[in-house]
């Protein structure tokens, strides 16, 4: 389940917001998310979204994590030992790169954009810049959006084990 957790992080960062369940597969031991064809998709248009924001996505009612969350709030799913721990070094390591160094990793996919073969996927400098402050964005705040993470699931946890007796 951790990697399931670290795969909506990643989800989050890149702006991929339709893993449904079809998107992963499992070994058994990890969850994979395979499918980040959405990723960075509409980038060029302003993304304030938080990683909870679920009722706001596109397929919402089919996102994985959202299930994973749901079974967790209907006492079908125990959150594991040591998950917020792993969700926060993640956080760390995003949150420790530079801003610059963390832009290359992106580069190759805007300089794609702006220079397209297919028209109707090239985008203006004007949408580049956006693109750059959406990427920006997740980043710096990407530690407050695992704490929010954190917090929700807790709050399911809590509906799960609430009783009047």
């Amino acid at each position: 389940m951790e990697t399931a957790f670290a795969d909506t992080i990643v989800d989050y960062l890149i702006m991929n917001y339709d893993a449904k369940g079809a998107n992963y597969l499992t070994d058994g031991n990890y969850v994979y998310g395979i499918d980040k064809e959405q990723a960075l998709k509409n980038a060029d248009i302003k993304d304030t979204f938080s990683i909870i924001d679920f009722k706001n996505r596109s397929n919402s009612r089919s996102l994985f994590i959202k299930t994973i969350i749901k079974a967790i709030e209907e006492g079908m799913q125990e959150v594991p030992d040591g998950l917020y721990d792993y969700l926060r070094n993640i956080g760390h390591i995003i949150d420790s790169y530079d801003e610059s160094e963390y832009l290359k990793l992106f580069y190759p996919y805007i300089d794609s954009r702006l220079h397209a073969e297919d028209a109707s996927s090239i985008i203006s400098e004007e949408e580049k810049d956006v693109m750059i402050e959406n990427i920006l964005y997740k980043k710096r705040n990407v530690l407050i959006e695992i704490e929010k993470l954190i917090n929700y699931i807790e709050e399911k946890k809590i509906k799960s084990t609430f009783s009047y007796n």
